[in-house]
């Protein structure tokens, strides 16, 4: 791993002048990975004014050190600590630290404790064999829409505790992640297709519009328990929502892609379902859909490199997924690799909450299609969204050949 030092005299980090929010470089970000993994441990992005790092160890180390590289100045590009930022709350789960960061976490995991998860698997399993029945019928599908999508947006809400359209649901994770890139023309035409879903969000938001039972009713009990205070509930609502449909649905979509795309993996999966998992957590190692930030708190030397205190730093976790110092072959698509650390779900105290529930919906929907599929293949040109920090596909044209 690597390590950090006082009183720091490192080189200064090279300047990086791609930018990886162009619409091109959303679209195919492995040149951009590569330039981190071959210019420098730490880079200087200059269209931004921050550090970039995409080195495993490098990585690695910055997670675990929330002293030096702090998120409560928000894990996006904005200091959400300053004057400028752009009309963003902070995270109850990522951008805070220590007793309240603590307090929060634990209350949530209470909630959607082991016992919880392990109710959800048989309604999950239902509704992915109901989703699967229909591509059958359909025989051509969007692996996106007809199948992913279709599937969390049944599954995770009705968990939750409330409903979703496809709209409601694109427009404002799209929203969120665009908050977490720079303040563009993207983020301010996102904003705009936003406005008229805002009043609905928000009354989502509250315990009047949740079912009695479900995780959101479960959050507002915890504040009157006195567990959290009540103006943290619906962001933490907020919070689990994000985490367990956008990035979820980035990660399966991308799953069947490289199923689709590589026979002989999905011929493991079809031999024995229970490699469902490990085709899903290969998928996010491969394409991992989100970068997230820190910021300096003191001048700081990280694998020889000098980086000055009170700057965002670029902790990319989709190129140390893909580090070659890390992982043999790291661009090939293995089921049977050893994934033992990567960073899909991120490390350190920040490591993604709503991690146990992304499985067992992936899990649950690639077995179903496992079980009913001799075959899926990718029959069209897939079709990346064009958002600032997540990946995530918006067509799959695919077919499948019932078993």
């Amino acid at each position: 791993m690597s390590t950090t030092v006082d009183n720091p005299r490192g080189k200064t980090p090279p300047d990086l002048f791609m930018d990886p929010y162009a619409a091109e470089n959303i679209a195919n970000p492995y040149p951009f990975f590569d330039a981190l993994h071959n210019l420098a441990p730490v880079v200087y992005m200059v269209p931004h004014g921050a550090y970039a790092v995409g080195g495993y160890a490098e990585v690695k180390t910055i997670l675990h050190d929330t002293e030096t590289f702090t998120s409560t100045a928000g894990i996006g590009l904005s200091d959400i600590t300053k004057p400028g930022a752009w009309g963003r709350k902070p995270s109850v789960f990522t951008e805070v630290q220590g007793e309240e960061h603590a307090r929060n976490r634990s209350v949530l995991l209470r909630i959607i404790s082991p016992v919880v998860v392990r109710k959800w698997r048989t309604d999950f399993q239902q509704r992915a064999r109901q989703v699967v029945d229909k591509i059958l019928d359909m025989g051509e599908f969007d692996g996106v829409r007809d199948l992913t999508e279709e599937f969390i947006l049944q599954a995770f809400p009705q968990a939750i505790g409330f409903t979703i359209t496809r709209e409601q649901a694109i427009v404002t994770g799209d929203l969120n992640f665009n908050e977490l890139g720079p303040n563009n023309e993207r983020l301010v035409a996102s904003r705009k297709e936003a406005e008229h879903h805002m009043d609905w969000y928000r009354r989502q938001m509250t315990r009047e519009a949740l079912t009695p039972g479900g995780i959101g009713a479960k959050i507002f009990d915890a504040a009157d328990q006195g567990l959290i205070p009540a103006d943290v509930a619906p962001e933490m609502l907020r919070a689990f929502l994000r985490a367990g449909m956008d990035s979820t649905i980035s990660g399966i979509g991308t799953s069947f892609h490289m199923l689709g795309k590589h026979p002989d993996q999905w011929d493991m999966v079809r031999e024995d379902p229970n490699k469902a998992r490990f085709a899903f957590e290969e998928a996010i190692r491969l394409e991992t859909p989100t970068v997230s930030y820190r910021t300096t708190t003191r001048d700081v030397e990280l694998a020889g490199y000098h980086m000055a205190a009170d700057t965002k730093v670029g902790v990319y976790f989709g190129a140390a997924n893909r580090d070659p110092a890390r992982w043999d072959n790291p661009t090939r698509y293995d089921i049977t690799r050893d994934l033992t650390g990567h960073m899909a779900f991120g490390d350190g105290v920040h490591v993604c909450l709503g991690q146990v529930v992304a499985r067992l919906e992936a899990e649950c929907l690639i077995t179903a299609v496992a079980e009913r599929a001799r075959k899926i293949e990718v029959v069209g040109e897939p079709v990346y969204r064009e958002v600032s920090s997540l990946r995530t596909l918006d067509r799959l044209p695919m077919k499948i050949y019932p078993a």
